[in-house]
């Protein structure tokens, strides 16, 4: 397996304005993209567009686990499927502000980046205008930030409540 294995696809997750057979949504619309990662699953990311008064969210679905353990190979093209529904402003403002209320060091001194078993997660609040990005692993989080990592399992949750269970061929 390639050294790049995973960075399309990362990056096609972390992009999900425009996806093949979704609306394009503009980058502005975007209120907030979480990514998770396990080691041994499918990744996925879910977004929350503001359009008007509605807000969207979107999921998108990596199923490299199943690319690797089916073929043995890493296809050419990615194993990535999306679905969008329309989801009520108000959870989503809630965790807005829940989010918004938790303190964290933003620049610890005790990060350790040794790869580990667990899930990457990724959170970006905002747009290109105007962001913050925090990136870390489950099992090696720096000191304070657990209630970072709850929030992102919450929000998570949440998310999965409206959305289809399953919009990917397995």
């Amino acid at each position: 397996m390639s050294a790049e294995y995973g960075v399309l696809e990362k990056a096609r997750l972390m992009s999900p304005e425009q996806y093949p057979g979704l609306v394009d949504r503009p980058l502005s619309q975007r209120k907030i993209l979480l990514w998770r990662s396990p080691t041994f699953s499918a990744a996925a990311s879910w977004s929350v567009f503001q359009v008007g008064q509605s807000c969207w969210l979107r999921r998108l679905i990596w199923n490299k686990h199943a690319e690797l353990v089916l073929s043995g190979l890493v296809n050419s093209e990615p194993d990535i499927c999306g679905c969008d529904c329309l989801i009520d402003a108000d959870p989503v403002n809630q965790l807005l502000i829940e989010l918004a209320q938790l303190s964290l060091q933003p620049f610890p001194s005790d990060v350790d980046i040794g790869g580990r078993d667990g899930a990457q997660y990724s959170l970006l609040v905002g747009n290109h205008m105007q962001s913050c990005q925090f990136n870390f692993w489950d099992v090696c989080l720096p000191a304070g930030w657990k209630p970072l990592l709850a929030w992102s399992e919450k929000a998570i949750a949440q998310f999965e409540a409206v959305l289809p269970v399953r919009a990917c061929r397995s």
